[in-house]
């Protein structure tokens, strides 16, 4: 009988103390993170509010083509909307921010559009599998030739030097997940 209350009052204070050491851990963590969750939130909506003029500056310009207009007004939205996201404290990933930080160039170099169309190529390749792979699921199969589609479309208008939207780029290149 005696082990039987020591082993329980043991264990009641390998508990106890136990419980101690994650709330202090807890409460070490609680009183840094608001600081640099803060601070990093500021730097990102200054970043955001930066690229949204930025933006805006450049989409306002005469000289910048109407489909860089369009892309850059895009963009200046997604930065409003995460900016309003972080203020009134919704949580933002890292990824998201630099996504609407980002300022979409207008005009491609040569080697930039030789690039582009490089990985195009390498998503077309992709495509191709995902659609030969899954030729057992109509679904999943469709998916990876409208992929395809849009790809092949997005190539065609690089290599013939017409203007491609951002976003038209960024849909050709995202290519549905392999389950």
């Amino acid at each position: 009988m005696e082990l039987t209350i020591g082993s329980t009052r043991c264990y009641s204070i390998v508990k106890s103390i136990g419980a101690a050491t994650i709330m202090l851990a807890l409460s070490a963590c609680a009183t840094s993170s608001p600081m640099t969750s803060a601070n990093q939130q500021a730097a990102d909506i200054q970043s955001l509010r930066q690229a949204e003029q930025e933006d805006l500056n450049r989409a306002n310009n005469p000289n910048t083509p109407a489909v860089a207009q369009v892309d850059l007004y895009a963009q200046a939205v997604r930065a409003h909307d995460e900016i309003a996201k972080l203020e009134h404290g919704l949580p933002a990933t890292t990824a998201e921010v630099a996504r609407a930080s980002a300022v979409p160039d207008g005009e491609l170099s040569e080697p930039q559009r030789a690039e582009l169309i490089a990985k195009l190529k390498e998503a077309r390749t992709l495509a191709d599998r995902g659609a030969y792979d899954h030729d057992d699921n109509p679904i999943l199969t469709e998916d990876f030739i409208e992929q395809g589609n849009r790809i092949d479309e997005a190539m065609a208008n690089l290599q013939s030097g017409e203007a491609v939207h951002q976003s038209d780029l960024e849909a050709a290149l995202n290519s549905p997940a392999f389950p």
